[in-house]
């Protein structure tokens, strides 16, 4: 195989990584820290507190916390479905 094929093979196995996988989980991960902000601000009276804004902080770092731990569980499945991509991309 001429090295502009192997070039060729890796970049398609590397899109389709970013696109089918690592976008996605991006993605997600964002829109859960979103999620959690929106309920931050929703939480909010229209003149808070000092100590209303501190607990709404505090509220978004651990659900944003939650939405991170979250995601790490998924990190063995992921890491499967790029073994199998390249495994796949190999033969």
């Amino acid at each position: 195989m001429a090295e502009a094929d192997i070039n060729q093979a890796v970049a398609k196995m590397m899109e389709s990584l970013d696109k089918g996988t690592f976008r996605p989980l991006q993605n997600r991960l964002q829109r859960c820290a979103m999620e959690c902000q929106d309920r931050a601000k929703d939480s909010l009276s229209s003149q808070p507190s000092e100590s209303q804004i501190s607990a709404a902080q505090a509220g978004m770092e651990k659900c944003v916390s939650k939405c991170v731990d979250g995601h790490i569980k998924l990190l063995p499945t992921l890491k499967k479905r790029i073994e199998d991509t390249v495994s796949s991309a190999a033969h």
